[in-house]
């Protein structure tokens, strides 16, 4: 016999909601579908700084009408879990509702659980990475308890909250918290592909919560249901209709500002690699400059070198420092004690350039600029997967091959961070007789990798204190990179910046310990000393971490020192690129370096800097980031060619770039966009970088990893005229 109580479908006596409590259920989803899609649009809308809108803040609509449009993809999970709640109403009564429900929760979970997964390894280096595998499945879980928690009804006896619903709320909306969070603070605007997974996960988790609070609201009155209707309705329509009647053209000024702020803007380069075709469509024919030599030399090569100098009286050797930015060295901060020998190698009268700056953020493009001697866009190379990989081609002409060709002898003494310089970054050893390379691959190893690095350099140099020849030698110090160790147990830890500069102070500990082996072996005076940071390296300065994200000053400025024997030393203030560092040498060599440093100077140098005024070239290269600079005396442009956004900094009175002046004054930009083309035509016509989104690095020997470095053997006979001898490798 049925009571009143049981009088009901057969469902509900395996727990599945009364077809009034479905109708609450139904709402709720529906309801909080639009007001989690609302809050996400809103929420990309506002870490677009309000600066922005300062001058003109009817952006502001448009701005969010492009979050919207952004957004629009993450409705399509609750969408499909709500059109199959309501299929399910069309199911004989007969049939039993309750495993159906289940199954299309289960799926809808794992579907957008693997959606979300899809989107993750459009990088092609995330897919097969367990730790990301198992997030995933976590999540599918997750959905799954929160959806079924909805579906199943949270409504026990007389109408109160069951705590199972207060649970799946809580832990949705903090998770929601957690996820948009950690998607605006950690790895910023490096992987577009996971700030895009990491967004939906987050807006899905927050639509669960926002349905369980609404089917608890749902249950007091209609009037309450009536007004978040409406509230709905008119945010949804009024701003957008706003947007809409602001015209094309106040959608289109916001769009840069969107795509450079938003985790949806900034991530619609994921489905195709960086496109050159549109760049290349700028350019023109670009002649020779035949006066750029001479220009180059009266403006742009401050060491005043004297009439009788010629690099072939000289060893050259080329110290790098990995992510070694200029205000956190001694000189660069007077505050700081990090750098304390090569504040006195400064003070014995090596040059200081207090505004140099690196080609590029990151150390692929960066050092095959700098050996190139050009730059990183006219370097005839390809970028891979990870736009930190790649390779040179062979027709590339490198410093190294330059000295060779003089009658130096050559060596390259490195760190090989996880096997970076024989797997992953290709071609910067063309030139040298003889590489020795430390592995690095965990933090045991990071401990002494720069101790190593400075023995076999000291080694090296004993070597060759008899040696009648010139030598050209290239250690690369591995220290400031991160992971950022604590080393000195008397110098604050607590920070990852007071990290990183107990980690320059090892390094500059072993630029020391190279300097007084030179001095000691009396090749000091018959060398020039080129020390510098590969980049520079960003503590939340434009709200990221690491470096290869943007061309900011924390990620470009690094020091540059030039010991020159017999030239007095002085501080340099004026701008200049790391990578003419070669090119003032070669200059004043024999002939075949001399000769191809004044190629460089008229085919690719001089045009650019007839067409942008002498700037200082800054390029970011990669399939997601394509990003360049153009620093002047007293003023900076950025340009980011996938957002088409410009920036201009007034560096004398905002030396971090926290103003953009276009923000403030838009009627200047003329001005500096007409300054962007010009460097983009010349930039067009020669560039030679190449992008392969689908080659990944080759496979690591896993032997290889625990090979240990290779002493620089002593230098192989040189005859006097520089030819080498028969027995020369």
């Amino acid at each position: 016999m049925r009571n009143s109580e049981t009088d009901l479908p057969d469902d509900k006596a395996v727990g599945v909601p009364t077809k009034r409590a479905e109708v609450k259920v139904w709402w709720a989803i529906l309801f909080a579908v639009p007001v989690a899609f609302l809050i996400m649009a809103f929420g990309e809308t506002i870490r677009v700084p309000t600066v922005a809108f300062a001058s003109q803040p009817n952006l502001w609509p448009a701005v969010f009408w492009h979050s919207l449009v952004g957004c629009l993809g993450a409705l399509s999970v609750p969408i499909l879990l709500q059109l199959g709640l309501s299929m399910i109403d069309l199911v004989p009564e007969r049939i039993r509702r309750y495993w159906i429900r289940v199954y299309l929760v289960l799926a809808v979970s794992i579907g957008a659980s693997v959606h979300a997964y899809v989107i993750l390894v459009h990088y092609q280096p995330f897919r097969y990475y367990v730790p990301f595998i198992l997030m995933y499945l976590l999540f599918a879980a997750a959905l799954f308890i929160g959806y079924w928690s909805l579906v199943r009804g949270s409504r026990g006896r007389h109408g109160k909250y069951r705590w199972k619903a207060i649970v799946p709320t809580i832990v949705s909306i903090a998770g929601f918290a957690l996820a948009y969070n950690l998607n605006y603070t950690e790895f910023k605007g490096q992987y577009p592909t996971l700030h895009l997974s990491c967004l939906l996960i987050s807006y899905l988790l927050l639509h669960i919560g926002m349905a369980h609070i609404l089917l608890h609201t749902l249950k007091r009155t209609a009037k309450l249901r009536r007004l978040i209707l409406t509230g709905i309705v008119v945010v949804a329509t009024g701003l957008p209709v706003a947007a809409i009647a602001m015209g094309s053209k106040n959608l289109d000024t916001a769009r840069p500002i969107f795509a450079s702020f938003t985790v949806t803007g900034r991530s619609t380069i994921i489905d195709q690699s960086y496109n050159f075709s549109g760049e290349d469509s700028m350019a023109i024919p670009i002649p020779d400059d035949p006066e750029a030599l001479d220009h180059f030399n009266k403006h742009l090569s401050p060491l005043d070198l004297p009439d009788e100098f010629q690099l072939d009286d000289f060893n050259v050797v080329l110290i790098t420092v990995e992510a070694l930015r200029f205000d956190q060295t001694s000189f660069g901060n007077k505050e700081l004690e990090t750098t304390p020998n090569m504040a006195a190698f400064v003070r014995r009268g090596a040059n200081l350039f207090e505004r140099a700056y690196s080609p590029s953020s990151g150390t692929l493009h960066a050092m095959a600029s700098l050996m190139s001697m050009t730059y990183p866009s006219h370097v005839s190379m390809t970028t891979w997967a990870k736009a930190w990989y790649g390779e040179l081609d062979k027709e590339v002409v490198t410093a190294a091959e330059l000295f060779e060709k003089i009658g130096y002898d050559t060596f390259w003494v490195s760190h090989n961070h996880k096997c970076s310089f024989t797997h992953d970054i290709l071609g910067l050893d063309q030139g040298f007789k003889n590489t020795s390379f430390v592995q690095e691959w965990g933090e045991d190893d990071d401990q002494f990798t720069d101790r190593k690095l400075a023995n076999l350099a000291i080694q090296a140099f004993k070597d060759r204190e008899k040696y009648q020849g010139k030598f050209f030698s290239w250690i690369f110090l591995a220290s400031p990179h991160s992971p950022y160790l604590a080393r000195y147990p008397d110098w604050p830890a607590e920070t990852e910046i007071e990290r990183y500069r107990q980690e320059v102070h090892f390094a500059d500990s072993q630029v020391g310990r190279i300097l007084d082996e030179l001095e000691r072996g009396g090749l000091l005076e018959k060398s020039i000393v080129i020390i510098l940071g590969d980049h520079g390296e960003e503590f939340g300065d434009h709200g990221g971490n690491y470096h290869k994200s943007t061309v900011y000053t924390e990620v470009v400025n690094v020091p540059l020192i030039v010991w020159i024997p017999g030239l007095k030393g002085k501080t340099i203030k004026q701008p200049v690129s790391s990578m003419y560092t070669f090119l003032w040498l070669f200059l004043q060599s024999s002939k075949p370096g001399r000769e191809f440093a004044e190629m460089r100077v008229r085919k690719h140098i001089g045009p650019m800097l007839r067409a942008t005024d002498d700037a200082v070239i800054v390029e970011l290269v990669g399939h997601d980031r394509m990003m360049s600079s153009l620093i002047y005396e007293d003023y900076k442009i950025n340009y980011d060619f996938i957002s088409q956004r410009h920036e201009v900094f007034h560096l004398a009175s905002d030396p971090g770039e926290k103003k953009n002046l276009l923000f403030f004054s838009p009627d200047i930009a003329p001005k500096y966009v007409e300054k962007i083309k010009k460097y983009r035509q010349v930039r067009a016509a020669h560039r030679k970088i190449k992008l392969d989104i689908d080659r990944e690095a080759p496979l690591i020997d896993e032997e290889y990893l625990y090979t240990p470095a290779r002493e620089i053997p002593p230098p192989e006979a040189i005859s006097p005229d520089h030819t080498p001898a028969p027995n020369a490798k």
